[in-house]
């Protein structure tokens, strides 16, 4: 079984992620055009517990940046400071909470 990592229908921005992972060996045939078909293992990742979680956690943030775990995301705690530097035609640095000029 494999997590789908797709949205979670009760929190649009939790995914769908494993619990545990294992590896699984899987004999399978290769055929490769004018040649003879092949017997092949291939070793594949089977997910067990899948459940709703942030793909970005709490350790993902910078030092200077707080986690929002409603959103599972890293965010300045200066949002205004944001709005006036974009206000005022320079760039927000959002990694590092810093507007940026030029």
């Amino acid at each position: 079984m494999r997590c789908d990592h797709g949205k979670c229908p009760q929190h649009l921005a939790q995914h769908c992620l494993p619990g545990e992972k294992q590896l699984r060996r899987v004999s399978v045939l290769a055929f490769k055009q004018g040649e003879r078909a092949r017997c092949l293992t291939l070793e594949v990742e089977e997910h067990g517990n899948c459940k709703c979680a942030c793909l970005i956690t709490e350790k993902d943030c910078q030092q200077v940046q707080i986690y929002s775990k409603n959103n599972c995301r890293c965010e300045c705690p200066n949002k205004s400071e944001a709005h006036a530097c974009e206000q005022n035609g320079f760039n927000w640095h959002s990694s590092s909470c810093r507007c940026i000029q030029g």
